[in-house]
């Protein structure tokens, strides 16, 4: 007896194990973004190791560095699964379509692990229609006007806004902001990099004026008619002065969807394409058939509801789909896809037509519906005789939603338990998934209690060089006049030699903040700490403030040279 429960108990735990196959997934978000718009690159693996990501050499990266550990259940299987994620952000200066990837996860035995490319369209910012300008405001201090992609938009479509600032004095930095806000319920999004806020000189009326761009938004209103956008407020500062600023408002004109709207129409608004597939086309009468339908466009594709199924008699949808959604939030509203999993009972045998799937959107470019349809699918289901569809009417459920459980798969389950009673095996079946779960759950609790000590040793620590090998980099930056670039390089080779004289591991990048905690833990000389704050003071000011002073680039490269000189005598002393 304990023969055939050990024998089965290897087979099932050898399936836990070979069931679990290396993956490593490329994320980008957003899928398009403008110029300077954060971008996150995010690393999803089920093996724990060293992660290396191939960038762009135009992407700029930022300090903002994740990474986490998560339990996933399978939906179908019930299986538990651990995934390990490496998250950074950053941005890119110029428009073009750029390639990332693949990640690399380098795991301890030396086995490597890639994962898929990606790309992400970086545009200009999208040209938008603009309050016309009066004298009685340029005569002002400073003044606000509120930008708009649209005079008129469609009932769901999306609106983009943003705060635009226009002054006679450099303002130094802006307090109290309160953003405009669009009468009526409605959805908005934050998108752009907003925190980068850029001063530009600009010709207004024949007036120069220092200008910038704040708060953009998209947003989509749930109501229809003129409706009104009122002002952002905020306290503009130049030194210690402040000026009061209330911008002027606007109305849009948000123009309802015709009547004549197809009965397939789920309330999509934009621009849109669809798939269908089922995963094989023959199958066992009481078998479950998969269908995946993915919805991909931009427009309010995260608004659109579950698609309705027309599906033929003697097929029935069990509970509803399960939806992987993989969209954002940017300039064309939100963009990406739905994919739509369907668990479909197949109760009548023969040759079965599965009608063509349609899909209907309104489209904003030709400001009319459109319908887009696929060819029929054609399946064979081979007659089971220990399916009994028994006392149940042969029916789809057109709406793709639960479905009761059909009474034939439950009489035929009853069937397979009352001849397994009889059966020899019956102890062996009742104690080998105890004994599996007894092994499953200790073998989990010793795998948690390995991960927290051996962590550091997976991941090697960062280096002095590759400090060295970033300063480098600021100076060619600076000789080619790429100013933004300049000072993340900058910030970045401070952080990355106090890290490496830290012993932090590869994956952890620690902030400012954080440094100069441990600094002060080690007793690291007041003076250098004011050095570090002061310096990264300056690239913050420069990347993110408003000033439009021009900065010598050259002197704050060589004071961050003698910083760095200095930092690692402190920590070579100690050593």
């Amino acid at each position: 007896m304990w023969k055939y429960i050990n024998t089965i108990s290897c087979v099932i735990i050898a399936g836990f194990c070979s069931a679990q196959k290396p993956m490593v997934q490329l994320i980008l978000n957003p899928k398009s973004a403008l110029v300077g718009e954060e971008i996150s690159v995010t690393v999803k693996t089920n093996v724990r190791g060293q992660i290396d990501i191939t960038f762009p050499p135009a992407f700029v990266q930022g300090y903002n560095v994740m990474n986490g550990m998560e339990q996933e259940m399978d939906g179908v299987t019930g299986k538990s699964e651990t995934y390990y994620y490496h998250s950074v952000t950053g941005y890119i200066s110029k428009e073009g379509t750029y390639s990332f990837g693949p990640a690399y996860v380098n795991v301890k035995r030396g086995n490597v692990y890639h994962s898929n490319k990606g790309s992400i369209k970086i545009e200009k910012e999208k040209l938008v229609v603009a309050e016309d300008i009066s004298m009685k405001q340029i005569k002002k201090p400073a003044f606000g006007v509120i930008e708009k992609s649209k005079d008129k938009i469609f009932e769901g479509e999306p609106l983009i806004l943003s705060s635009k600032v226009y002054t006679h004095f450099n303002p130094t930095h802006l307090e109290d902001y309160q953003s405009y806000e669009l009468e009526g319920a409605i959805e908005k999004h934050e998108i752009g990099a907003s925190q980068q806020i850029m001063i530009e000189q600009k010709n207004v009326k024949g007036n120069a004026m220092f200008y910038f761009e704040y708060d953009k938004q998209v947003l989509f209103p749930s109501v229809t008619g003129r409706v009104l956008v009122k002002p952002f407020k905020m306290n503009l500062k130049s030194g210690f002065d402040g000026y009061a600023l209330t911008s002027s408002g606007l109305y849009i004109n948000v123009v309802p969807l015709p009547a004549n709207a197809p009965s397939d129409f789920t309330g999509g608004v934009g621009s849109f394409s669809f798939t269908r597939s089922i995963d094989k086309t023959t199958f066992k009468q009481g078998d479950i058939m998969e269908m995946k339908i993915e919805i991909t466009g931009e427009g309010n594709i995260h608004d659109t509801p579950v698609p309705k199924l027309n599906l033929p008699d003697g097929m029935l949808v069990y509970g509803d789909p399960i939806i992987d959604e993989d969209f954002s939030f940017g300039i064309q509203g939100s963009q990406g896809s739905i994919m739509y999993t369907y668990n479909i009972q197949l109760a009548k045998s023969g040759e079965v037509k599965i009608p063509s799937f349609s899909f209907s959107y309104f489209d904003v470019s030709k400001e009319k519906y459109t319908t887009l349809t696929d060819d029929e699918k054609l399946i064979k289901v081979e007659e089971n005789p220990n399916f009994v569809a028994k006392n149940i009417p042969i029916s789809a459920n057109k709406s793709g939603g639960p479905a009761p459980l059909a009474k034939g798969k439950e009489y035929s389950k009853t069937r397979e338990t009352s001849s397994l009673m009889s059966s020899p095996l019956l102890l062996v079946s009742i104690i080998s998934p105890l004994l599996v779960a007894f092994l499953f759950l200790f073998g989990k609790r010793k795998k948690k209690e390995m991960i927290t000590s051996k962590v550091t040793r997976l991941q090697p620590q960062i280096s002095t060089d590759q400090a060295w090998s970033e300063i480098l980099q600021a100076e060619k930056f600076m000789q080619e006049g790429r100013r933004d670039d300049f000072y993340s390089s900058i910030q970045q080779s401070l952080f990355l030699l106090c890290s490496a004289e830290l012993k932090t591991t590869n994956s952890i990048r620690l902030t400012k903040n954080e440094i100069i905690d441990q600094f002060k833990s080690k007793n690291v000389s007041m003076a250098t700490m004011e050095e570090l704050i002061q310096v990264t003071k300056v690239c913050e000011e420069a990347r993110y403030g408003l000033s439009s002073d021009s900065l010598a680039q050259d002197n704050l490269l060589e004071k961050t040279k003698i910083l760095m000189e200095k930092i690692s005598t402190e920590f070579s002393e100690r050593d």
